[in-house]
């Protein structure tokens, strides 16, 4: 059913007390389909009727600039519907007044805390009007029903005062005296709604505001977009960018309706960005350009992320000119972001920000501050030399920054207005460097955060034209970068580029689709706690993901992780990355290794994965017994516990400090090896408590050797099914390594040593020694040292113990004995 609008704006000499933000106290409205009507080329008139009022005694006369923003063509009220619809609507208001410099009377005062005028107040006022008006005259669409708002101005405001309130304000209708035809058959009386109220101070872009804003509620059924109009604001979304979320900038004219809304009543269609490219950028405003990306979401009870491009040049129309860019006529580029189809009207609207349909993608960062949050928190983006940051006042957000208090500095300011990527300011725009990115927010600490894939970069003016390079389903991180805490659902591969560092904190959650995976060409340093592991799986829809890919030069510093349900654990090639207190389950492989892959493997759980829980192929040789005093646990997979082949030599035997690792209840082989394969694996635990302690039907070996002599006889590692410290776990742990300053010089030496620069790690290893001669980590630096030695095929290691080694030494002295049991001095 269509309606026709009757506007009643009110003038009063009555001052109020209170504040009210625009449509503080909005019923929720029910879908009203007011009097629009089809115009040329493809554009709608929104036709209405305006009546002015006034209070009781009021002698207030009618302001100018009322006059003048409802006159044709060029009224600013009338100018804001086009601009603001992109040319798509042309508003034409019928003003209704009392006599030439006055309104209709009221005969009681309205009162403040209803947000409303009274029902006998409206009434008095129509039956006033009916007298001498046919409100069949303005029943355009002959629906019998014409939709009332009245608006009331007072001087006594102080300015950015009002209220509005949109849904229907008495029932039953109010019934007219004129009657309402069909074809000439009468049908009855017209009737009146009173669909929207607005109170407002005497000033120009106070009215308009709260007039356009009740407008986008009844003419186009635009939803509140977070404003609540509490003590204080603690989050904007859309702050000022959006009429339906807050008043507009520096409290001058109303910002426009966004571009989502803008697409939703096609008032502009969107160029898709389907490819990669350099594109050039149209303003939003004159020619009309908007660009969008929608991101595929990980779960179907979760819509899709939507980006819109607009890039905005302010001077090139009045209702974008309050937009704070540093150049009006060059502007800047604002990137949207929806979810949800934008019009849905939620009844905690005013508080449940989280969830709201609309928000930006700020440029500078987190844009979640409040009065309480600035003193506790350090920026939330690493990196960055300035943050998004406002200042909260009341119910307003200012626009500017804010003082730095945290130092009791009173004259410091942090932060800038910088919602705007500017040409040549060198941001981009990608999945991880804005943690107000790709959020479907229900909690504050970002619960569920969905990449974009999208990536904006080298932003430019070039030649009189904005330029940028835009990537789609672009999941690469390309710089160095701290992933935001949270939950992260990821649809796409995610990919560490060469060069570049992924750091992953503690707590954080990473889930893939169905073969998505983590492929690191540079370096991955996801380290968690006992207290705060860090996790990686599948997500819970979907099939198996593809697990975490390392490759030539990439390196990785893996601990505290949980890694389940992935095809393959981790899969590594040629590189050789420290995993350390992992849980690696519930997956195809555990960890496959190929190509000279040589990983550092320390204190981990790999157990119930449906194939080998470590597979090695092509000179592949990972270390289960480095330098640390911990141990592995490989259990109860479904193929073997350690399969080697093709020349791969993994070392399972007991290290120089641990107490051994424990391999068990494997389906298939404890330990196989194949082809040209040598594996050491004595001082292991075979889960057998007699004599000899191993089973030979546990182990498979075609022209290879396998080493389990001696065997453990007792479990190093008794009860342990995951892993969280595997040193608070074992009662039998007897060997503790101090290694307090030691433990970067020891991972570069072994490092090196595993690089095959040898004579870097021996001349590392003896420093470490000189240090520590009499300590357990010095004796440990003497047996790197002859195994470098050997490794490089040298043949003078005589002469070097001679030399290096020996004045060192004092004679009969524990690691002078050690040294001669160990043959580690040959003089």
């Amino acid at each position: 059913m269509k309606k026709t609008i009757l506007v009643m704006v009110l003038f009063t000499t009555m001052a109020f007390g209170q504040i009210i933000d625009i449509n503080k106290n909005v019923t929720n409205t029910p879908a009203i389909d007011n009097t629009i009507i089809a115009g040329p080329n493809n554009t709608q008139i929104l036709k209405q009727v305006v009546i002015l009022a006034r209070d009781p005694g009021s002698t207030i006369t009618i302001p100018s600039w009322f006059t003048a923003s409802f006159t044709s063509p060029y009224g600013k009220i009338i100018q804001y519907f086009k601009q603001s619809t992109l040319d798509k609507c042309n508003y034409e208001p019928i003003v209704l007044t009392a006599d030439a410099t006055h309104g209709y009377e009221m005969t009681t005062t309205p009162i403040p805390a209803n947000h409303e005028h009274g029902e006998q107040n409206l009434r008095n006022i129509l039956s006033q009007i009916d007298v001498s008006k046919n409100f069949a005259d303005y029943d355009y669409d002959n629906d019998g029903i014409v939709d009332v708002c009245f608006v009331s101005l007072t001087d006594y405001y102080s300015a950015n005062n009002g209220y509005g309130v949109s849904g229907l304000s008495f029932f039953p209708s109010f019934e007219t005296n004129d009657n309402w035809y069909i074809g000439g058959v009468l049908q009855g009386k017209v009737k009146i709604d009173v669909t929207v109220e607005v109170r407002s101070s005497n000033d120009e872009y106070t009215f308009m505001r709260i007039f356009v804003h009740e407008n986008g509620h009844q003419f186009f059924e635009f939803a509140d977009q977070e404003h609540r109009g509490g003590a204080y604001h603690d989050h904007y979304g859309l702050g000022s960018f959006d009429v339906m979320s807050n008043k507009g900038f520096n409290n001058q004219r109303p910002s426009p309706y966004s571009p989502p809304f803008a697409e939703i009543k096609c008032w502009v269609t969107p160029v898709i960005l389907s490819n990669n490219n350099d594109y050039i950028l149209q303003d939003y405003q004159y020619n009309k350009k908007l660009y969008k990306y929608e991101a595929l979401s990980y779960s179907n009870s979760v819509p899709n992320q939507k980006y819109y491009l607009s890039y905005i040049v302010p001077s090139q129309s009045e209702v974008f000119s309050g937009f704070p860019t540093p150049d009006p006529n060059i502007g800047g580029l604002l990137i949207y972001h929806a979810k949800g189809n934008a019009l849905s009207d939620d009844q905690d609207r005013f508080s449940n920000w989280k969830n709201k349909d609309i928000d930006l993608e700020y440029a500078d960062g987190k844009f979640n501050w409040d009065d309480y949050r600035y003193k506790l928190d350090a920026n939330p983006l690493s990196g960055r030399d300035k943050l998004d940051v406002r200042k909260m006042t009341n119910n307003n957000v200012t626009g500017g920054s804010f003082w730095d208090y945290r130092a009791g500095n009173y004259t410091t300011s942090i932060g800038d207005q910088s919602a705007f990527y500017l040409p040549a300011d060198g941001k981009s725009f990608s999945f991880y460097s804005n943690p107000t990115s790709n959020l479907m927010n229900i909690n504050e600490n970002y619960d569920e955060n969905i990449p974009s894939g999208l990536s904006v970069k080298n932003l430019r003016y070039e030649n009189g034209q904005v330029k940028a390079a835009i990537k789609i389903n672009d999941y690469s991180v390309s710089q160095n970068t701290t992933l935001p805490l949270g939950k992260w659902y990821f649809n796409n591969t995610l990919t560490v580029n060469a060069g570049v560092t992924l750091t992953i904190q503690p707590g954080t959650e990473l889930y893939f689709s169905t073969n998505a995976n983590l492929i690191v060409h540079g370096t991955l340093n996801a380290v968690g706690s006992s207290a705060n592991r860090i996790k990686f799986d599948k997500i819970a829809t979907s099939s198996n993901w593809n697990g975490i890919s390392m490759g030539n030069g990439s390196s990785g510093n893996i601990q505290y992780c949980d890694i389940k349900n992935a095809n393959y654990g981790f899969s590594i090639s040629y590189v050789s990355p420290l995993i350390k207190y992992c849980n690696i389950s519930n997956n195809g492989v555990g960890i496959s290794l190929s190509y000279w892959a040589n990983p550092t493997l320390v204190g981990n759980t790999i157990n119930n994965n449906t194939s080998h829980g470590i597979a090695c192929y092509y000179y592949s040789s990972p270390r289960l017994n480095d330098y640390y005093s911990d141990y592995n646990v490989i259990k109860d997979n479904g193929g073997c516990g350690v399969s080697a082949n093709y020349n791969s030599n993994p070392v399972l035997s007991k290290g120089y400090y641990s107490n051994g690792n424990s391999i068990k209840n494997n389906s298939s082989y404890e330990v196989s090896a194949n082809s040209n394969c040598t594996v050491d694996a004595t001082n292991v635990w075979w889960n057998v408590t007699t004599p000899p302690y191993y089973n030979n039907n546990d182990f498979y070996q075609y022209q290879s050797s396998i080493s389990i002599v001696p065997p453990r006889e007792t479990d190093p590692n008794p009860g342990r099914s995951i892993q969280s410290n595997p040193e608070e776990n074992n009662s039998q742990s007897t060997i503790s390594l101090s290694m307090q300053g030691q433990d970067d010089d020891l991972t570069l030496a072994h490092e090196k040593q595993r690089e095959k620069k040898y004579d870097e790690a021996i001349s590392l290893f003896l420093e470490i020694f000189k240090k520590n001669k009499d300590e357990l980590i010095g004796r440990y630096a003497l047996v790197k040292i002859e195994e470098c030695f050997t490794q490089a095929g040298k043949k003078d290691y005589r002469e070097y113990s001679k030399k290096e080694i020996k004045p060192l030494l004092k004679e009969g002295s524990e690691t002078y004995v050690a040294a001669l049991e160990l043959k580690l001095i040959k003089w």
